[in-house]
């Protein structure tokens, strides 16, 4: 049963990051009138320097993030 409701938190956390990103998408193509992209540009600098972190100076998962 803890791994059903871990399983359940971690796609409401998930699916609510989707929403956000979504939201902005929409917002942005909305008032502009254009697609803008710019917001996968900022989640993969995050990973990146996340990975980093973790893999070059030993950071533990959550102090990388």
């Amino acid at each position: 049963m803890e791994l059903f409701l871990q399983q359940v938190f971690n796609g409401v956390m998930l699916g609510s990051t989707y929403a956000i990103v979504a939201v902005g998408l929409t917002l942005v193509f909305g008032i502009l009138n254009i697609p803008n992209f710019a917001h996968g540009h900022l989640y993969m600098l995050g990973a990146y320097i996340s990975f980093f972190l973790m893999t070059v100076h030993g950071f533990g998962f959550w102090t990388a993030l």
